[in-house]
């Protein structure tokens, strides 16, 4: 069956020339631009754009379509929903009942969109540090990644909509450091180190799965006969739906070069993967390849009806039949309190203390009079939340987000108000000097608030990013940051480093130079 972004159907004209041709699915967020702090459709407008599209599908042949999101630390696309931390929050507090929360409010609030399939929770392992994806996982242990993915798979499911566990497999060790890029590992690494999960997602009765751009040793998962019908069907008897990711199919003759056309690649994944979606993600290629290798004899009709029984056992699973658009009872508890304590119980249990000189920490608000606050990321929600927030990439803005506080928000609270501490920008992710106006920094202002308070906090880290849009950052943190930093330590200060980033970056040195440091 084919999945369709939902840019390329982004007006019912085009949902009714989809539907005319059987496509079964549509994925991605509805595309509305900016109105006023808002830049996510909100729940009478998911409903409204689902019941259109059911509507169409159902009028065609009385089957609905389903549709699929990344909900990927809460739900990201819906306004007014609470964003927990990101999985590697969760990880960092092992403690698998703070995960419950996570998988239930995600999916209740996914499912009061209307939206009844997420594509989550990422089981890959973490391995390569530089890997842009870090955030996204449960971290680098598998016994770990199993065990959350696992109670997170249940929570969401028990809410009537279906997880769906990614990416399958070994995506996270590319051999470079560098989304998309393929991976090289023994049988051993596959089997004691990345499989696990995927393995603790099955015994979860896992509903979906969902594949990977990348090759493992030379042969694409797109095309990975002893992975997918050996590995996930055969040793590990997984019987739930698997979707391709993000054009997968076509990278067989893009970007992987094992084929020459469109209908040869289809042919390849069909013939050696058990695929039953192919997020293509614009066109009926994949149809009309489809309909041509049954006519040539080059693709079994068993094998379509396998995928057939999947998918349509799924659609009756979420009880599409019956109401295709559900979550109509849950949209009133949208952003309830109880979500917003539950994303906060994970965001307390993941902070990590990396220093602690002196007992420097905790600052009480006996103290305030001797706080300097500073940093990049002092001010950002977004640069707290990373990528997929809001939008795909994320963002540095604040306004946008309806609940949450920057950490000078946060310190205004707690000690009292924005006169009881000093403040003042310093520089941006790219480790440049920026003043409070967002413009030009002065090191001298800096480093006289510094030189007045016994105790400076300098908030720094990563850019907002997500996938390979991050590649490009290299290991090390900018040199402005360092720069900055020993101008402070100079004036006798003590530094306290908070760390805001997705993940492991290189300090250079400016770990030394501080008396406490928190991840």
């Amino acid at each position: 069956m084919t999945q369709i972004d939902l840019s390329a159907a982004n007006t019912l004209e085009k949902v009714s020339e989809f539907a005319q041709l059987n496509v079964g699915s549509y994925f991605n967020f509805i595309g509305m631009g900016r109105k006023g702090n808002r830049v996510t459709a909100n729940t009478d407008e998911w409903r409204a754009k689902l019941t259109d599209m059911q509507t169409i599908h159902m009028k065609r042949n009385k089957i609905p379509m389903i549709f699929g999101i990344d909900s990927v630390h809460g739900a990201t696309y819906v306004d007014g929903s609470v964003l927990f931390p990101q999985s590697i929050n969760t990880a960092a507090t092992f403690n698998p009942v703070l995960a419950q929360g996570l998988g239930k409010y995600m999916a209740r609030d996914t499912k009061a969109a209307g939206i009844p399939w997420i594509f989550g929770p990422t089981l890959d392992v973490t391995r390569h540090k530089h890997w842009p994806r870090v955030y996204e996982t449960f971290g680098e242990d598998p016994t770990v990644v199993a065990d959350m993915g696992a109670v997170v798979i249940e929570h969401i499911q028990q809410e009537g909509i279906a997880a769906c566990f990614k990416h399958f497999i070994s995506y996270s060790d590319p051999t470079s450091g560098l989304d998309q890029d393929n991976s090289e590992l023994s049988s051993y690494e596959i089997l004691n180190y990345f499989m696990p999960p995927f393995k603790a997602a099955v015994e979860a009765d896992v509903w979906s799965g969902m594949g990977t751009f990348i090759a493992l040793n030379k042969v694409p998962l797109a095309a990975n006969e002893l992975m997918h019908r050996g590995l996930l069907r055969g040793d590990l008897g997984f019987k739930g739906l698997m979707v391709t990711d993000f054009n997968e199919i076509n990278l067989l003759q893009s970007r992987h070069r094992v084929v020459k056309t469109t209908l040869e690649a289809v042919e390849l994944s069909m013939n050696t993967t058990s695929y039953d979606i192919s997020m293509v993600p614009s066109d009926d290629s994949f149809i009309r390849s489809g309909k041509l290798l049954v006519a040539q004899n080059r693709l079994p009709e068993a094998r379509l009806r396998e995928s057939a029984f999947r998918i349509m056992k799924l659609k009756l699973k979420l009880n599409l039949f019956d109401v295709p658009v559900p979550g109509a009872d849950v949209v009133s508890q949208l952003g309830d309190e109880a979500s917003q304590l539950a994303a906060l119980g994970i965001a307390q249990e993941s902070m990590v203390l990396l220093k602690n000189q002196d007992n420097v920490l905790p600052l009480t608000p006996e103290k305030a009079a001797s706080i300097f606050l500073t940093g990049s990321s002092a001010d950002s929600i977004g640069l707290m939340c990373g990528g997929w927030s809001l939008w795909w990439q994320g963002t540095y803005m604040s306004d946008v987000f309806r609940l949450g506080a920057s950490v000078r928000k946060a310190m205004e609270t707690t000690l009292g108000g924005p006169d009881k501490f000093s403040y003042y920008h310093g520089f941006d992710t790219d480790g440049l000097l920026v003043n409070n106006d967002g413009k030009t920094g002065d090191l001298e202002t800096a480093k006289a608030l510094a030189a007045k308070a016994e105790y400076t906090v300098v908030v720094l880290g990563e850019r907002a990013y997500a996938e390979f849009k991050g590649n490009d950052d290299k290991q090390p943190l900018p040199p402005g940051f360092l720069t900055y930093v020993q101008a402070l330590k100079s004036t006798g200060t003590k530094i306290i480093l908070v760390l805001v980033e997705g993940r492991p970056r290189l300090l250079n040195g400016m770990a030394e130079l501080a008396h406490a440091i928190i991840f």
